[in-house]
């Protein structure tokens, strides 16, 4: 790549001279092709049978090792162990119902998506080696055999046809079914056979066919049924035939496999590669353009346009043709490809690093040596290494040459070569390293140098430098403006030279541009001009910058005059708003409104019309996935040609991209939820479900236990085109309040559900942004624990009311009997009334004794509510003087703060500071839940802390961390069969130890955690701001009822230099919800709440971090105990 600073410029030309002497590459893949073998999972590697189902999957038969199906991203194999009854599958096919049948050599099976079901002689099949499989327009399944004839299936028996019935042979390699209904039956010997619902008509070589072994069949869109037999290709119109054979452009006479893809090319799978017919030509695809193997089985187009072919040696993708690559396989002299340019005579010239190469065909896909015509020293160029090429008006072909000055190769008749030379020493060019060249509208050639400019003005060089005020030496572009405006990149900036105010090349003035003006990255690669005159400059680091046209005129009419206060309003396109590099080497617009930007990492194209009118920054990015395999191209090698195509230059060949071959990808993702896994594990679910439903993995009515509340849904967007690219957003209704953001995992677990309904659902999206329109979606419950149960509640209430009804009425009754008694006391002793007067006053009494008992009893309770409120203040008490003290962690620590917000009065979240052995230690532990079952945990937690740390004497934090989580087990007895307690901690641990100031040095810290990361807080490699480096902890619990063998906790080490920082902290921050979508806070926000607060004094920053997550907050409740630690050195 051309150097721009001088520095780099010799660093690069030292690596070049190195690589000129190494062995150089050679690259013979041409077009996009995407191989499978068996390392990719594939069970073998003859794939003899492909078929694509309505769910998207694509099932490959091989032969021996059975049937497997793909999705994108894994291969799921079948074979005769589990479920198939033979692994030599020779074809697949789907029916209309849904079906897959599969064709092996021990007979038919099919597969319904729950079961399969295999045809045998037992089945009445009497025939075993299967070839072929296909549908008739009545739903009837076709099976052709070996030596057994075909059978027609109608869903309940099996007809079979024969010699005897008409046919030319028992012998059917393959079939198809035509537009009017009628079946054809490729034999092996008897040529092609066509039913029409009432018999059989033969045709043969004697009727026109090529050949009477017919491997292949398939319907055109034009209703031609097309044969592939052992001498080449025949197609049938109706009434004559058309045979095509290797003299007509296929590459060998056996043809084994055929598809019409969406376009209605008809592609022939051969001995000799894969071939397209687009009604006129043949076009042929072999190992030498990227296919995997030569001897090709099977062909078919898949629901986005991509052709599969399956080989004896593996499958290969073909996505499109929207790149061809050159290399020296096909005839250029060297892969590193600097500078291109097509002539006016239609010639296309390639300067490399190794001659120039002139590519001379009206075909772009005859890539035979003898199109090129290659030069090279011996031929007369003055060095193999041309940075950049020129035609000038002449026709003469310009060559700008790394230390060799200019070569020109002049327009005459002559069959020789005939160069003429330019030099610093012959003819005055300021420096024979030449970058670019440009003939102006005076046609005056301009020539960038690293040692400034020169004007030739056909008689003599005018050279130009800094001291005649160009912005800098080391010049790397020129690009010439529709008003005549010449614009000079340079490394440091950019200079204008305005031929409409300047006519004198002799006193040339220039008008410069760098970062005091606006342009912040001022080493520039490129410049192109836009239609409307605004001007594009790609830059080193900073991406592309646009100068609108009013701009880059007012600064050359001097009604704009920038300098450092009044700088020019460039837009900035960067990484940031989706290029895939800031380093931008090349750039050209094209036929359609789409400026293409080269990169070191790919290349990208802009949507300038729609950035123009909307303001929208959308860049498309094509890489390896897309067939650019170059990826890193090398500075202003692009062409525009006369047809609309556009060139690259690559360090790896010449790439040609064909505008007509790239389309979107319109079709979206088929989105499946594959199953659900409990606690990480596949779990049987059938149990929990209807054991009737037709997918097990993901019952009907599946309602869980409170206690299977972990719950993994595993899904797949299939999207075949480039699968690494889907991207997928999930929602669980009843527990996610929208959509979760974009992301590329297809699997999603959420823990501790509570008890209710569910519905999980999810979209895919393929790689140029198409949504599934439905999503996918699965419903389920899960059960309350039986305390949360209605029955059980409902139980208490009546048990309740049951107990009152008793006391009542036994109270009712104690009434009843003292009305008895005192009816007979009336009876008998009538005139003792004052007698019965008391007694009544005497029930009264007992019924105000018994209210006033009740209200006592009232009493009891609220006195018991406020002790127990009491005892849980104590507890915080207790809780809180077992923590440390801060003027006790002030002492070893001044510079640190802590942050505590519990949830309820008392928490399971609780900080930890130790001093052994000159080291400080501390930590910020999150126990399992919050309220008075953590706060018990939390001070287990701090008793083991200290008697590992000060009575063990265990002073890693790893090995404390290990030790912690046997002694939690121990104490809660976890490890025993019959436990139900799986409580546990999370936790970051810190030793610190303070050193000696080396190096910036001011302590080492070692550090352990388990699901609780260390957030360093440091200065950049630039030293221009600050950076969170997030030291991850090991993803395993402290405690709980797990066995993990070599159960180790990482020890990091981390050097910490003065005013940097280190926090540790619990969940509670980074899962509180909040801000406009109620979000969580997530770890991301809380690193940049963090480089903002380094600003601030450590007590400052409690404050601030806190005032950040109360804001985020907002009117939503706490959702966790909530703890930070923070410390500055």
């Amino acid at each position: 790549m051309k150097p721009i600073l001088k520095i780099q410029y010799y660093i690069t030309l030292c690596l070049f001279l190195v690589l000129l002497l190494a062995e150089r590459e050679c690259y013979a893949e041409s077009y996009n092709f995407t191989t499978y073998t068996i390392e990719d999972g594939l069970p073998q590697s003859q794939v003899l049978t492909i078929c694509q189902d309505r769910d998207g999957y694509l099932w490959f038969g091989t032969y021996g090792g059975g049937a497997c199906k793909y999705d994108g991203v894994k291969f799921t194999t079948y074979t005769a162990k589990d479920s198939l009854l033979n692994d030599v599958i020779t074809t697949i096919f789907e029916d209309s119902k849904g079906n897959i049948w599969f064709g092996t050599h021990r007979g038919l099976s099919k597969y319904d998506g729950k079961r399969f079901t295999h045809y045998t002689e037992k089945e009445g099949f009497n025939a075993k080696n299967i070839l072929c499989i296909f549908e008739d327009n009545q739903a009837n399944i076709w099976i052709g055999t070996a030596r057994s004839g075909a059978k027609k299936f109608d869903g309940k028996t099996f007809t079979t046809y024969a010699r005897k019935d008409g046919l030319s042979s028992n012998f059917i390699f393959t079939g198809v079914t035509d537009k009017q209904g009628r079946v054809w039956l490729g034999t092996y010997g008897g040529g092609v056979c066509m039913f029409d619902g009432m018999g059989f008509t033969n045709y043969t070589v004697r009727h026109g066919l090529a050949d009477n072994r017919v491997y292949s069949m398939c319907v055109d869109k034009e209703s031609n049924v097309w044969f592939g037999t052992s001498a080449g290709i025949s197609k049938f119109d109706g009434n004559n035939f058309t045979s095509y054979s290797t003299k007509d452009g296929i590459p060998h006479p056996i043809v084994r496999a055929m598809c019409v893809d969406r376009k209605g090319n008809v592609w022939f799978g051969s001995n000799g590669g894969v071939s397209k017919y687009d009604g006129k030509n043949f076009i042929t695809f072999t190992e030498n353009e990227g296919l995997c193997q030569n001897k090709v089985r099977s062909i078919i187009e898949d629901r986005e346009g991509n052709l599969w072919i399956g080989t004896n040696g593996g499958v290969s993708k073909f996505s499109d043709m929207t790149f061809t690559m050159i290399t020296t396989e096909d005839g250029l002299c060297d892969n590193e490809v600097l500078s291109i340019i097509e002539d006016s005579k239609g010639n296309y010239w390639f300067g490399t690093a190794f001659g120039v190469s002139k590519f001379s065909s009206d075909n772009m896909f005859n890539l035979n040596k003898n199109n090129f015509t290659n030069y090279y020293v011996e031929d007369g160029l003055s060095t193999n290494i041309i940075w950049t090429l020129l035609e000038d008006k002449n026709e003469d072909i310009w060559f700008g040459t790394n230390r060799g000055g200019i070569n020109i190769l002049k327009n005459t008749q002559s069959k020789k070569a005939e160069f003429s030379n330019y030099t610093k020493e012959k003819n005055g060019l300021p420096n024979n390293i030449i970058y670019s060249l440009l003939e102006d509208k005076h046609n005056n050639i301009w020539v960038a140098t690293n040692r400034g400019i020169s004007v030739y003005d056909g008689t003599k060089f005018k050279n130009l430098s800094t001291k005649d005020g160009l912005i800098g030496n080391i010049t790397s572009c020129l690009h010439e403006t529709k008003d005549g405006k010449i614009l000079i990149g340079t490394g440091s900036g950019m200079s204008i030279y305005d031929a409409s105010t300047q006519s004198d090349l002799n006193n040339i003035e220039f008008i410069n541009i760098d970062n005091n003006h606006g342009l912040e990255y001022p080493n520039i690669y490129t410049i192109k001009e836009d239609w409307d005159g605004n001007i594009w400059i790609g830059t080193f680091g900073g991406g592309v910058f646009m100068l609108k046209y009013e701009d880059l005129n007012g600064i050359c009419d001097g009604s704009i005059k920038p300098d450092s206060t009044n700088k020019i309003d460039f837009v900035n396109f960067n990484e940031k708003d989706g290029l895939s590099a800031n380093s931008v080497v090349l750039m050209e617009f094209d036929n359609h409104g789409f400026l293409w930007l080269g990169t070191i990492k790919g290349i990208n194209k802009l949507d300038i019309y729609n950035y123009l009118k909307t303001g929208e920054k959308k860049f498309r990015f094509y890489g390896k996935d897309k067939g650019f395999r170059g990826i890193e191209c090398n500075i202003n090698s692009i062409c525009k040609d006369s047809k609309g195509n556009l060139w690259f230059g690559t360090i790896k060949g010449v790439y040609l991209y064909n505008p007509d071959e790239d389309k979107e990808n319109t079709v979206a993702p088929l989105t499946h939820i594959n199953g659900i896994r409990l606690f990480y594990e596949k779990e049987n679910l059938v149990p929990y479900g209807d054991p009737s439903s037709e997918n097990l993995n993901l019952p009907n009515e599946l309602k869980l236990p409170h206690s299977q509340n972990h719950v993994t849904f595993d899904f797949i967007g299939i999207s075949l085109t480039i699968p690494e690219k889907v991207t997928y957003r999930y929602q669980l209704i009843g527990f996610d309040k929208g959509w979760s953001p974009i992301t590329t995992e297809n699997y999603v677990t959420y823990s501790n559900l509570s008890a209710g309904e569910y519905t999980f659902k999810v979209k895919a999206c393929n790689n140029d942004g198409f949504w599934n329109e439905e999503a996918s979606i699965y419903s389920f419950s899960i059960t309350p624990p039986f305390w949360k149960t209605w029955w059980f509640l409902n139980s208490m209430i009546l048990i309740i009311l049951g107990s009152i009804y008793s006391i009542h009425k036994l109270r009712i009754r104690s009434i009843e009997i003292d009305r008895k008694r005192l009816e007979k006391t009336v009876e008998n002793r009538t005139y003792e009334l004052t007698i019965e007067k008391e007694k009544t006053e005497q029930v009264n009494t007992e019924l105000v004794e018994q209210k006033r008992q009740l209200e006592e009893t009232n009493n009891i309770i609220e006195e018991k509510n406020r002790h127990i409120t009491d005892s849980i203040l104590y507890a915080r008490h207790i809780q809180e003087a077992i923590f440390p003290r801060a003027e006790y962690v002030n002492e070893y620590l001044p510079n640190s703060f802590g942050l505590y917000k519990p949830k309820e009065i008392v928490s399971g979240d609780f900080a930890w500071f130790n001093f052994k052995e000159d080291k400080v230690f501390i930590a910020a532990v999150d126990c399992t839940g919050h309220g008075v079952p953590g706060a018990f945990l939390s001070v287990l937690g701090n008793t083991l802390l200290h008697q590992i740390i000060n009575e063990i004497s265990v002073l890693k934090p790893g090995e404390i961390l290990k030790l912690l989580h046997k002694h939690v087990q121990t104490s809660l007895h976890q490890l025993e069969s019959d436990t139900d307690v799986f409580d546990g901690m999370d936790i970051a641990l810190c030793s610190l130890e303070k050193c000696e100031n080396k190096n910036g040095t001011v302590a080492k810290i070692e550090y352990a955690g388990a699901f609780r990361p260390l957030y360093h807080v440091r200065r950049n490699k630039e030293n221009t701001d600050w950076e969170v480096n997030v030291i991850k902890a090991n993803q395993l619990p402290i405690g709980g009822n797990n066995e993990i063998p070599n159960y180790e906790f990482t020890n990091h080490e981390v050097e910490i230099k003065k005013d940097e920082a280190i926090y540790i902290f619990s969940d509670g921050i980074t899962d509180q919800f909040g801000g406009e979508n109620a979000k969580k806070f997530t770890g991301k926000r809380l690193e940049e709440v963090l480089i903002k607060a380094q600003e601030l004094e450590i007590n400052d920053q409690q404050k601030f971090v806190e005032d950040a997550i109360d804001k985020w907050k907002g009117d939503l409740d706490q959702t966790d105990d909530i703890l930070m630690i923070g410390v500055k050195f």
